[in-house]
C-alpha cells in the first residue's frame, strides 16, 4: 500500500463510468466488425431501431397499465358509494336537474318547449348509460331516478364524497361530458 491520499467517491464514480464507457464502446465497434465481416460489408445494423421500438412498446404497456389503474379506482369508487344508498349519474344530468330546479323564465328559449313547459333531466338516457355501466334493467333505474330527484332534489349531495368519488369533478363546473355527479336516493 502506499501513504499517497486515497482519491474521493465522486472521482471514483467518474472513473468507472467512463472506463464502462469505453468498454461497451470498444464492444460495440467489435460487433460492428463482425457483422460487416459476416456479411460481406452489406448489412444494417438495426439496434437503434430496435431500441425505439422496444422504448415506444413500453410506452404502450404503460399506458395501458395506467388506464386499467385508473379504471378500477373509478369502478371501486362507484360501489362504494352506490353501496352507500346513492345514485352516480353523469355531470350532464345533474346540471339539467339543476336546471329544471330553477324557476322558469320566459326569456330562455332554449330552456323551454314551444308550449311553454320546461324540458326535464333525461330520465331515459341516464338510466340506459347506469344500466349499461352497472347492469340493471333501465326502467327499473329511471323509476330510482325519478323517486330520487322528487325526494331530494340536487341540493342535498353528499359533496365531499362526490369530490372524492370522481377526480374530473372541476370539469363538471363547467361542463366537461365526463364528470359524475352522486344523487342520495
Amino acid at each position: 500500500m502506499t501513504n499517497g491520499a486515497s482519491i474521493g467517491f465522486w472521482k471514483t464514480v467518474r472513473l468507472l463510468l467512463a472506463a464502462s464507457w469505453r468498454r461497451s464502446s470498444g464492444r460495440r465497434e467489435r460487433q460492428r466488425e463482425l457483422l460487416g465481416n459476416r456479411s460481406g460489408g452489406k448489412a444494417t445494423d438495426w439496434s437503434g431501431l430496435a431500441t425505439i421500438f422496444s422504448v415506444g412498446l413500453m410506452a404502450v404497456l404503460h399506458g395501458a397499465a395506467a388506464f386499467a389503474v385508473i379504471a378500477a379506482v373509478d369502478a371501486g369508487q362507484r360501489r362504494e358509494t352506490e353501496r352507500q344508498g346513492k345514485i352516480v349519474v353523469h355531470g350532464w344530468f345533474l346540471e339539467e336537474v339543476r336546471d329544471a330546479e330553477k324557476p322558469a323564465d320566459t326569456s330562455q328559449e332554449d330552456a323551454s318547449q314551444e308550449d311553454g313547459s320546461r324540458i326535464g333531466p333525461d330520465y331515459p338516457r341516464e338510466a340506459k348509460d347506469i344500466a349499461e355501466r352497472s347492469g340493471g334493467d333501465p326502467v327499473e333505474i329511471e323509476r330510482r331516478l325519478h323517486a330520487a330527484v322528487a325526494a331530494s332534489g340536487s341540493h342535498r349531495h353528499d359533496w365531499g364524497q362526490r369530490r372524492h368519488l370522481c377526480r374530473r369533478v372541476q370539469r363538471s363546473a363547467v361542463g366537461g361530458a365526463g364528470a359524475a355527479g352522486v344523487i342520495t336516493g
